[in-house]
């Protein structure tokens, strides 16, 4: 912090970068409060071998049981996480044929990078499936939840006797955090994603529990007894891999992230700088709707928040809503909350975040698209450092999709 001129290098995405000045107050966030593992084969290993509260994850598998692998595509290192759990799954006695991969996406690159990970550790075919919210033949109905709420579920975890979730580790504060076995409701139907992922339900302290338990009771009728977490850490890497049952795993996993990203500020900033780095699978508007709802928790009000990234994706259906120049917040608020694309969170969170702060985008879409949608586009550092200049405060907040702020 200071009032003197101080030289900020700005790295974000894969492999994006920008040089400013500041001459204001500046709280610098861009620490990780845990090094990327050593090696991510032992990691896997040692949290598979002695999971918590849970025998070696092999003693839970028997011979012939069709064992499901069900992926959150937004984990770091996706593919090299995904092979290494295979390889010690095999090495323990599981056969190949007994493994399929079911990904809570359908992201051609994230099934290309699982497949150029498997290659590297076997020549053994593996079944990898992605996940259609929208193909009845795939989902099917597990039970009723005690709010009488459907449970539907990827018809090929039902029909699998071992299921074993991997998932990329929330902050308990997280915008979309369901608890431990969040592939619920991403790997549901349509309508229950879309209720889940509704910002005025999501916002709501109450509501959010509501949907928590919602979840558990999902898991518990699935027969999920362990899980797989991965603790990101800066820049894609990843920070830790734990491996066991529910409560246990819940408690050990938000220990890490408030190591890793808890970020207590000393007082709003004028202007916070939001980076989402990570390789292209993490230039997502997910995550961009997840940065921005922790950047105005440490922005002033009326102040502005600009989220850096490498972002590449055309906006979808609920985004494309916001394109309406006679658009009403309240009515378009309504409108989302209905939507189930799956770009109707990202899309409520811009909403909101521009009735009360200046928000601005740096990304690789180009200026037309950003500004339809409500916010500012920045596309050179000169634009950014003249932003910047205008403000007598600002906070930088690195990987700003997995962060917590107080």
């Amino acid at each position: 912090m200071g009032s003197q001129l101080t030289s900020l290098e700005l790295n974000y995405g894969n492999n994006g970068r920008c040089e400013l000045n500041f001459a204001g107050r500046l709280e610098d966030r861009r620490h990780c409060g845990l090094a990327a593992v050593a090696s991510l084969q032992s990691a896997v290993f040692a949290s598979l071998g002695a999971p918590l509260e849970f025998p070696p994850i092999e003693q839970a598998i028997v011979v012939g049981d069709r064992v499901v692998l069900a992926v959150d595509p937004s984990i770091p290192q996706l593919g090299e996480v995904v092979a290494q759990v295979v390889l010690y799954l095999v090495g323990h006695g599981v056969d190949f044929s007994q493994i399929r991969i079911v990904l809570a996406g359908q992201d051609s690159a994230d099934v290309r990078s699982i497949e150029r990970a498997l290659c590297s550790v076997t020549d053994d075919p593996i079944e990898i499936e992605t996940h259609d919210p929208d193909d009845s033949t795939k989902i099917a109905y597990v039970a009723a939840s005690e709010a009488a709420d459907p449970i539907y579920m990827s018809r090929s975890l039902v029909d699998a006797e071992v299921v074993i979730p991997i998932t990329c580790a929330r902050c308990s504060d997280a915008l979309d955090y369901f608890g431990m076995y969040t592939l619920f409701p991403r790997l549901s139907d349509r309508r229950t994603r879309g209720r889940f992922l509704d910002y005025s339900r999501l916002a709501d302290a109450h509501a959010q529990a509501e949907l928590r338990n919602w979840a558990d009771q999902a898991a518990w009728w699935v027969g999920l007894c362990v899980a797989i977490e991965v603790v990101p850490g800066a820049n894609g890497t990843v920070a830790g891999v734990r491996a066991g049952t529910p409560y246990a795993l819940e408690q050990a996993v938000q220990q890490d992230m408030r190591a890793a990203w808890h970020t207590v500020i000393d007082q709003p900033a004028e202007l916070v700088l939001a980076l989402i780095d990570g390789v292209p699978a993490q230039q997502t508007w997910d995550n961009v709707g997840r940065a921005l709802h922790v950047a105005r928790r440490a922005a002033a009000r009326g102040g502005a928040i600009v989220v850096c990234c490498q972002l590449n994706t055309q906006p979808g259906r609920a985004l494309m809503r916001l394109r309406d120049p006679n658009r009403n917040a309240d009515v378009l608020a309504k409108q989302l909350s209905n939507d189930s694309t799956d770009d109707a969170l990202a899309a409520a969170v811009i909403l909101a975040a521009v009735q009360d702060h200046h928000v601005y985008l740096l990304s690789c879409l180009d200026n037309e698209t950003i500004e339809d949608l409500g916010m500012g586009a920045i596309s050179s550092s000169d634009q950014l450092e003249h932003l910047v200049a205008q403000h007598s405060s600002c906070l930088i907040l690195g990987t700003a999709q997995h962060r917590m702020v107080e």
